[in-house]
């Protein structure tokens, strides 16, 4: 399977570092962010029940969850995937982990030009591909990636597997700093957020019995062969 084309399907998020965020958008559905509990819990955090297909034709097979908060220094990521098939080779950080089961995010602080963003991926083994991508032209036509260490990233992340319970969890801490590079709008906080996001969420996922992968996401491209990187 060739790597998937991937700019987000671009949601703006409105963040400010108070109890409480709105949330504006350019395309698709918004969310509002709330601050993490403390002491830090998922409960009560911004929740994304349901991915769809990729081409906006229905739901996938199995089910991916994301939740969302932030503190004074990172936005905090969870997802939580069905997943009745659990598989990944890859051990190995900035490996083409898009190749198998996977879940990304694509995220730019560029809320007016959203050509330049980052692309993160976590797989079921808790490995990581992080990178910087550029993409004029807004769909998967042409694009470039600079691959970042995953050490010297400063994202934190992990991932834990529950195959008999048909689930596995990927975790992600992005750090504010290290969105900086994209610019944008600050917004009204006393630390490095920036007032909006442009986000989306993916996976890549092959249920079992199934010949082939399912791509599924929060806002679909509906691009037909499937292509993350279009707005």
């Amino acid at each position: 399977k060739k790597k998937m084309t991937h700019i987000p399907a671009y949601v703006v998020i409105g963040i400010c570092l108070i109890a409480a965020v709105t949330a504006t958008i350019t395309k698709g559905p918004k969310i509002n962010i709330y601050k993490c509990p403390s002491p830090f819990s998922w409960d009560n955090t911004t929740t994304i029940p349901h991915f769809i297909l990729d081409d906006g034709s229905g739901s996938p097979v199995q089910n991916t969850e994301v939740n969302v908060c932030y503190d004074e220094q990172y936005l905090h990521f969870r997802y939580t995937s069905t997943d009745n098939n659990i598989y990944t080779q890859y051990t190995t950080c900035n490996q083409p982990l898009y190749n198998e089961d996977v879940v990304e995010m694509f995220v730019t602080t560029a809320v007016d030009s959203p050509a330049d963003y980052v692309e993160i991926e976590i797989s079921p083994n808790g490995v990581m591909f992080v990178s910087n991508i550029t993409n004029y032209s807004g769909d998967c036509s042409n694009f470039n990636g600079v691959e970042i260490p995953c050490a010297e990233s400063g994202v934190i992340y992990s991932a834990q597997r529950f195959d008999s319970q048909n689930y596995w969890q990927a975790f992600v801490q992005l750090p504010f700093s290290f969105l900086n590079q994209f610019g944008g709008d600050q917004g009204e906080n006393t630390t490095g957020a920036h007032g909006q996001y442009n986000i989306n969420f993916f996976r890549v996922d092959k249920p079992k019995g199934s010949d082939a992968y399912e791509y599924s996401c929060w806002n679909p491209t509906m691009a037909t062969p499937p292509c993350f990187h279009k707005p």
